[in-house]
C-alpha cells in the first residue's frame, strides 16, 4: 500500500485527538489499531513482492542452466551424427583416404567459410555431387587465398567428373596444377587430370600428364598406378 494512503489517516488521527472530549478515546484507540494494521499489511506485501522477485531470479537462473546444458547436449547429438556418418563409404570412384583426411583437417575449423567446406564434403560422402559442387565452388571463390582453397578445387573436379561433367573436371584439376603445385593435393589433381584424358579418349594428353607425374613425384604413393598407366598407353599403339 502506498504511503499516501497513510497521510490522511495520520492527520484524521491528528484531528480526533484535537476535538473536543466528547470524542471517544475508544475510537481513537480504534482509529490507530486500523493504521497499525495496515501498515503490517502494508509490510507484509512488500515482502511477498520480493520473495516472489526472488523467485523470478531463481527461476531465471534454472532455465539459462538448461538451456546451455540443452545446446551442450544438442552439439554432442550433432558430433556424434557426424561421426557416423564419416564412417559410410563414398561412392566408387570417390578417394576415401583423401576425403578422411580432410574431414578429420577440418573437424576443429569453426566460421562460416568452414561450415561451407564441411557441406561439400558431407555431400561427397553422400553423393550429392551437384550439391557438392556448388560448395566447393563457392568457397573456392570466396576463399582463393585459404589453405583448403586447392582442397576446394579438387574436390569439385571429382564431383564434376563423377557427374559426366569431364571438361569442368579438367578445368579443376589443371587450376591446382598450375596455381598450387606445390600443395599436397597437386599430385592428385595430376593423377585425375591423367586419368580424364584416358576417358575422353585424348591419349596423348593423358601421357603428357602421367609423365610429368612420374619427373615430379618419383616417390609418391600412387607411382606405381601411373607406371601402370603409362605400360598401358604404349602398348595402345
Amino acid at each position: 500500500m502506498s504511503n499516501k494512503i497513510f497521510y490522511p489517516l495520520i492527520g484524521v488521527l491528528l484531528t480526533l485527538e484535537a476535538c473536543s472530549p466528547a470524542v471517544n478515546k475508544r475510537d481513537v484507540d480504534n482509529v490507530r489499531s486500523d493504521i497499525k494494521s495496515m501498515r503490517e499489511v502494508h509490510g507484509e506485501q512488500s515482502v511477498s513482492i520480493e520473495e516472489i522477485k526472488e523467485q523470478v531470479r531463481i527461476l531465471s537462473g534454472r532455465v539459462e542452466e538448461l538451456e546451455h546444458r540443452t545446446s551442450d547436449q544438442m552439439e554432442q547429438v550433432q558430433r556424434t551424427v557426424k561421426q557416423f556418418s564419416t564412417r559410410v563409404p563414398p561412392p566408387a570412384g570417390v578417394p576415401d583416404d583423401l576425403l578422411s583426411r580432410d574431414e578429420e583437417r577440418t573437424s576443429g575449423i569453426r566460421g562460416e567459410e568452414s561450415a561451407i567446406f564441411k557441406d561439400g564434403l558431407h555431400f561427397m560422402r553422400a553423393g550429392q555431387f551437384e550439391d557438392a559442387v556448388q560448395s566447393f565452388d563457392r568457397f573456392a571463390q570466396t576463399n582463393s587465398t585459404s589453405a583448403l582453397t586447392d582442397n576446394a578445387l579438387f574436390w569439385s573436379g571429382i564431383a564434376n567428373e563423377k557427374l559426366g561433367y569431364y571438361e569442368r573436371a579438367l578445368f579443376k584439376y589443371g587450376e591446382i596444377v598450375e596455381k598450387f603445385p606445390n600443395e599436397d593435393i597437386a599430385p592428385d589433381a595430376l593423377f585425375r587430370l591423367g586419368e580424364v584424358f584416358i576417358k575422353r579418349g585424348e591419349d596423348a594428353n593423358a601421357k603428357v600428364a602421367f609423365e610429368k607425374f612420374q619427373k615430379d613425384f618419383p616417390s609418391h604413393p600412387r607411382i606405381s598406378e601411373v607406371h601402370s598407366r603409362m605400360a598401358s598407353l604404349k602398348n595402345k599403339r
